[in-house]
């Protein structure tokens, strides 16, 4: 047998583990009355701390609002139905950047970023 000098051999062996251990940071509230679309940068609260290194999933809580949400994370567009909450994979840069918007002013939204892996699952609410 020949091996290949240029291919690495990276065994897969379950999620990466953070170094700070799994950490959930939030809740981040929206309120939705007020406005449409909030673009947020978590620099700040990732480079004073280590509670999260990166984000692996989101769980966005749209129950009180019967607007369509809208995540978009380093280009990964999660849309989240009125009235319903759920977990969301997602790859995100260090810091976790993203806008979260509503087309219509509707109601209250949260979510909190996870730094492991969360199946996607989705429920309504009301």
């Amino acid at each position: 047998m020949t091996t290949n000098p240029n291919v690495a051999n990276l065994g897969v062996s379950g999620d990466p583990t953070p170094p700070e251990g799994q950490r959930i940071i939030g809740p981040f509230y929206y309120d939705f009355s007020q406005s449409q679309s909030v673009a947020v940068n978590l620099r700040g609260q990732m480079e004073n701390s280590n509670l999260i290194s990166f984000a692996m999933a989101v769980y966005l809580d749209n129950s009180q609002n019967s607007g369509i949400v809208t995540l978009n994370v380093a280009g990964q567009i999660i849309t989240v139905k009125g009235n319903t909450q759920g977990w969301y994979p997602v790859i995100s840069q260090r810091p976790i950047q993203y806008i979260i918007s509503c087309a219509a002013p509707s109601g209250k939204t949260n979510l909190f970023w996870a730094n492991f892996h969360v199946p996607a699952f989705q429920w309504v609410t009301q």
